[in-house]
């Protein structure tokens, strides 16, 4: 956790000097703000809402490692490492989180997945298992699901685009059959990939790994600017190097 907490800090520092980056006028990197309040006041917590949105509006893709340092580092992620980074991050700042996976259904015919990325699910169509949050707020347990980055909303992905502190995130698949907690000691990403063999025995498997790969060359072709993208890759390599 603290480690997943330091590098955000240092990314925002190195941010605080330089000019806001934005994509087609949307903020694309505005958690320096929210965390900046930790370093000048370890008292002052920063607003938990600016805290998820930022980490929701990551771009979705897989980075080289599906770890909390990962999708910072690479500044993408999938619903697996972007909750699990939230997850260290909001635990780091004294909230309870759990973290979450659940069965669902990807078909043809769900209406959130891309038309050009629909050709990659076969008419029967596959399990996967999808994560998200919940997290004490107020002590009141909230479901929280960043999945999908802000600018998706246009595209017709199910987003939470203003929370109250109170309701329910939009869970990003529309629909679960079934939920349960991972436990802290266990390895999410581990008991993800095992349910995952379970539920989509042979070629099955290979045709949900087709689909993520299309789904997030897809989402980042709507999102991301090369060039940018590879000035973010510069200085966050800077902190690792």
């Amino acid at each position: 956790m603290a480690i997943v907490l330091s590098f955000i800090m240092e990314i925002s520092k190195m941010y605080i000097d330089l000019e806001r980056l934005k994509i087609r006028g949307e903020v694309w990197f505005d958690f320096a703000d929210a965390i900046e309040q930790v370093c000048k006041n370890v008292d002052c917590a920063p607003d938990l809402r600016h805290i998820l949105f930022s980490i929701r509006n990551i771009p979705y893709g897989r980075p080289t490692h599906n770890t909390p340092e990962d999708v910072l580092r690479e500044w993408r992620g999938t619903c697996s490492g972007k909750h699990l980074a939230l997850h260290e991050t909001v635990t780091s700042l004294g909230y309870v989180s759990r973290f979450y996976m659940a069965q669902c259904r990807i078909t043809p015919h769900v209406d959130w997945v891309p038309k050009g990325v629909r050709k990659k699910i076969p008419e029967e169509g596959f399990w996967d298992v999808h994560n998200f949050l919940k997290i004490e707020v107020d002590h009141h347990e909230v479901v929280v699901d960043i999945t999908w980055p802000e600018s998706l909303k246009r595209d017709g992905f199910p987003i939470t685009s203003s929370w109250d502190g109170k309701e329910n995130f939009n869970l990003a698949v529309g629909s679960i059959e079934k939920h349960v907690e991972i436990p802290a000691n266990q390895n999410g990403l581990s008991r993800k990939k095992q349910w995952l063999r379970e539920l989509n025995p042979g070629a099955l498997a290979e045709c949900r790994e087709e689909f993520i790969e299309a789904l997030s060359d897809h989402i980042l072709s709507r999102m991301v600017d090369e060039d940018m993208h590879c000035s973010i890759e510069r200085i966050v390599n800077r902190l690792v190097s």
